[in-house]
């Protein structure tokens, strides 16, 4: 009898153990494969030596962000001819025709090795199906510049993904994990962030806005006001899962104060973080604490009105975190 009790009881513990991922396995046979036929065939191989949802999705997630490459010129051919409508006489009609056009967009990308947004959440959506997990098209508003600290854009711009792992929704962005793009020369950079992977909500919810606020996964939704006040964080933010949280959300600082309090925590070793101004580092006060870096910034509200934090590495400072002056 104490036996079998014992065995019920481990039973029960390990079905509620979550085994951690080995990504580093999965990323490099993901990166191993090469591209099939058509992309059905190929979730089915990325897929294959896997047991778990999670390294299924992961799988398919590293393919694409290392093997699709942004298309800027049809970014910005699609900006001057301001979308595109889809026109029927019935609604049914508009659905075939939809329909029909996202799976040529599907086939194209995947053909060709690149595409825009809606083209990475697509592919990422419909290779999911092929291998029976259900993952969601997002639409919504981002922020891509500290410029729009207290703006909110007027049109969605940017697709994204969610998806559903052992019963439970998760965020992830393709596009931006995979890489960057200078505005100035068209170039594309690959540089994986992996903040952008099944991300915490309350840090994607920073520069995600989605047009169904279901889709930020929190128990209180962000509001407009709230987006579009939120501190901004630059690509270094999201180049790993390491930052848990930071205060405050907010973008300004208060010029009526001396100094304000800035706090960033981390999960593990945190790193040599400076507030810098035209590329020189301004000293300040700072301590840690439990793995909580604290910054005690003052305030050049008569001269200057941004305050920049970011990565110390050699010689580079790599931007993380704005606010603004107010």
């Amino acid at each position: 009898m104490i036996v079998r009790i014992f065995v019920i009881v481990f039973f029960l513990a390990m079905s509620n153990y979550s085994f951690a991922v080995d990504y580093k396995r999965v990323d490099k046979y993901a990166r191993s494969v090469h591209k099939t036929g058509n992309y059905k065939d190929l979730a089915k191989k990325l897929t294959a030596p896997f047991t778990t949802q999670e390294e299924k999705v992961r799988s398919i997630f590293i393919w694409i962000t290392h093997n699709i490459k942004y298309d800027y010129r049809k970014f910005k051919s699609n900006q001057r001819k301001g979308g595109y409508r889809i026109k029927g006489r019935s609604k049914r009609e508009i659905a075939i025709k939809r329909k029909k056009l996202r799976e040529r967009r599907i086939a194209t990308t995947y053909r060709t090795g690149k595409g825009v947004c809606e083209d990475y959440s697509y592919l990422f959506q419909y290779m999911c199906k092929a291998i029976g997990i259900e993952a969601k098209y997002i639409t919504g508003v981002t922020k891509t510049s500290p410029m729009q600290i207290g703006k909110y854009p007027k049109h969605s711009a940017h697709a994204w993904n969610a998806v559903k792992i052992d019963g439970k929704w998760y965020l992830l962005d393709a596009t931006w994990a995979a890489g960057t793009v200078d505005h100035r020369s068209g170039r594309y950079h690959r540089d994986y962030h992996e903040g952008f992977f099944m991300s915490s909500p309350e840090l994607f919810a920073l520069n995600h806005f989605p047009d169904n606020s279901k889709w930020q996964l929190l128990k209180k939704p962000v509001t407009k006001q709230e987006f579009k006040n939120f501190a901004f964080p630059h690509g270094e933010f999201f180049t790993s899962k390491d930052i848990i949280d930071f205060y405050p959300k907010s973008a300004y600082l208060s010029a009526k104060k001396k100094y304000s309090i800035v706090k960033i925590k981390y999960k593990g070793k945190i790193p040599n973080i400076v507030m810098y101004r035209r590329g020189k580092i301004v000293k300040l006060k700072r301590n840690i604490v439990n793995n909580e870096i604290i910054f005690q910034i003052p305030t050049y509200a008569k001269y200057h009105r941004s305050v920049v934090l970011g990565v110390k590495k050699g010689k580079k400072i790599k931007p993380l975190l704005e606010y603004k002056i107010k």
